[in-house]
């Protein structure tokens, strides 16, 4: 499962916790490269920086967006506001569950999400996890969903922020 994770209040912070929360929580398996990205439908904010994560679970799509990711983004300062554009330290959305879909318009939820093809600060981490996974909607790999986007301005990796020292295996602190 592909989850997708954005920040733009401190991101670098707030993104390293989310991988770490959700390796304790679920167990991490990769972790995309960090984009920054222009903010969507609100000029003048902060810049946003972007990730993804392969995580393991069983969970159905809500019992995972409600008892895992909400708690998640709640003990990282997130507030939601009736602005979908609003600044936040974090948001972690479920991008895509293989081949599984969901259109759940009482939860809000659409998994995958509709932004994949459309948005490159979306799209390109989802590529670095799995660049062959096939779209169950469009018929075409993230690979070449992402292609189409390559020149969209205003992406950039963040070449100095590593998400994947996050990962619980990589503190010398832990066994």
């Amino acid at each position: 499962m592909l989850l997708a994770l954005g920040s733009n209040i401190d991101p670098a912070r707030h993104l390293r916790r989310a991988v770490r929360e959700l390796d304790m929580a679920l167990g991490v398996d990769r972790v995309s490269r960090a984009y920054e990205a222009d903010p969507l439908g609100a000029p003048g904010t902060p810049r946003f920086v972007n990730a993804a994560v392969a995580v393991r679970t069983s969970m159905d799509l809500v019992e995972l967006k409600y008892r895992v990711l909400r708690p998640i983004e709640a003990r990282l300062g997130r507030v939601r506001t009736w602005d979908p554009n609003a600044p936040r330290t974090i948001d972690i959305d479920i991008a895509m569950a293989g081949l599984e879909t969901l259109e759940d318009s009482e939860l809000r939820t659409r998994v995958p999400d509709p932004d994949i093809p459309r948005h490159g600060h979306l799209l390109r981490p989802l590529r670095d996890l799995e660049p062959d996974l096939l779209h169950p909607e469009f018929g075409a790999t993230l690979d070449e969903l992402a292609d189409a986007l390559e020149t969209e301005p205003g992406v950039s990796v963040r070449e100095d922020l590593d998400l994947e020292d996050s990962l619980l295996r990589s503190d010398p602190d832990l066994p």
